[in-house]
This record gives C-alpha cells, structure tokens and sequence, in this order.
C-alpha cells in the first residue's frame, strides 16, 4: 500500500510532464515572401454563439508576433485595426498592427500585431485579462473580448518558443 502512495503521485507527475511538453508543439510556416516562421498552434480564447476569437504567438527568430483570428470576420475589410492587451499586472499594452488578411472561403479575419520587443518579458510573465480591437478608429464593445479561455496564451507559447530556439 505504501509503494503505491509513493508510486503513483510519481506517474501522475510524469504524464502531466508529458502533456506540457506535446502541446509544445512547435511549427514552421513559409510566407508568400519567403520568409520563415515559426509558431504554436492557435487555441481558442473567447466563443459565444455569436463571435469568436483564437489566438497563437509567431515568431521569424528576431521579433515575436500576436495572430488573432476573429469570426464572423466584418463585412468589410478594415485598413487597419489596433489591439489593446490588458494584463493580470494591471498594464495595458497597444499593440501595431503587422499584417491582416481574409479568405473568400473563410467566415473569419486574421490579423497579426507586432510584440514591442521591450515589453516581450512583461508578457512572458502576465496573462491577459482583456482583448480589445479597434477598426479604423471605431471602437465599439463587440470588439471586447474579456478572457475566461487560455488566458496564459502568451506567456506559454513564448516560453514554447524560446525553448525550441
């Protein structure tokens, strides 16, 4: 009896050691340009019956990037959007925007945001509590997204893709 007191708390921590390392699961994509990318795959952070929004961390080894993917994408494209990140520290972060595209058979839009190099360790180290996104200068509160999912998103895939370096 006593062994398996002692046996099994061990077999629990190895599998829970063994899931953290799988859903590191570090990617490469090859842009249109050429250049290359490495990420973890998006996961779900915020969903109601109406809207959605996924999210993942990129990097090209020199700058690390926010995609975010919301659904149902606007009926049309914006310019431009800025992102405001609020963290657990209480610190609120606007985010530039990178890239943005759609797919004529895709519902949603994908946007990319540029991490400010300076403040990547004040990410690695707070979740997020609050998405906000602002479209050509409209804000509106649909584009809040106050987050219950994976708030951590940030911090993991950062430390995932540091250590795959």
């Amino acid at each position: 009896m006593k062994k398996i007191k002692i046996i099994l708390p061990l077999l629990l921590l190895l599998a829970s050691a063994g899931l953290a390392v799988a859903q590191c699961d570090v990617r490469q994509r090859i842009m249109p340009d050429g250049s290359m990318y490495s990420y973890v795959a998006p996961v779900l952070l915020y969903q109601t019956s109406e809207r959605m929004l996924q999210g993942g961390v990129m990097t090209d080894g020199e700058n690390y990037f926010l995609e975010l993917r919301v659904t149902p994408k606007l009926a049309s494209k914006p310019d431009k959007a800025n992102l405001t990140l609020r963290l657990s520290n209480r610190q609120s972060y606007k985010l530039d925007m990178f890239d943005m595209r759609t797919s004529a058979n895709d519902s949603s839009l994908v946007m990319t945001f540029l991490l400010p190099k300076n403040k990547v360790e004040d990410f690695a180290k707070n979740e997020v509590d609050r998405v906000e996104i602002i479209y050509d200068q409209q804000s509106s509160t649909d584009n809040v997204y106050t987050l219950k999912l994976h708030r951590a998103l940030i911090r993991e895939h950062l430390a995932c893709l540091k250590s795959k370096k």
